[in-house]
């Protein structure tokens, strides 16, 4: 049996329960999971990380997206660029710290 992943991160896609389209996506939440996928691959991560994007979190945390969520940890990333992506990846998934500047609080 294979073993599950030791991370897995849900990334807003902005899609809001009555189908229109928010903050995260507009911000080009689709581009990140893209690059994060890419991240990942070159970094020779993808047994260890899994990427997957979900519909929106909810209107109190959505306006600083786009955001995501890393489990098991359950730790809240919150604006996140293209290029604070290789950071999380440097940190978060080979060091295991969390990359604190990016905390949603």
């Amino acid at each position: 049996m294979k073993k599950s992943p030791p991370y897995h991160v849900f990334i807003c896609t902005g899609t809001k329960a009555d189908g229109k389209e928010g903050i995260c996506h507009s911000r080009g939440s689709a581009e990140t999971i893209d690059c994060l996928r890419k991240l990942v691959a070159q970094h020779h991560l993808a047994d260890a990380v899994l990427v997957n994007g979900c519909d929106c979190f909810r209107s109190r945390i959505s306006t600083c997206g786009p955001n995501l969520v890393v489990y098991p940890e359950g730790v809240w990333y919150g604006g996140v660029s293209l290029p604070d992506l290789e950071e999380i990846v440097e940190f978060h998934f080979k060091r295991g710290e969390i990359v604190e500047r990016l905390l949603l609080q």
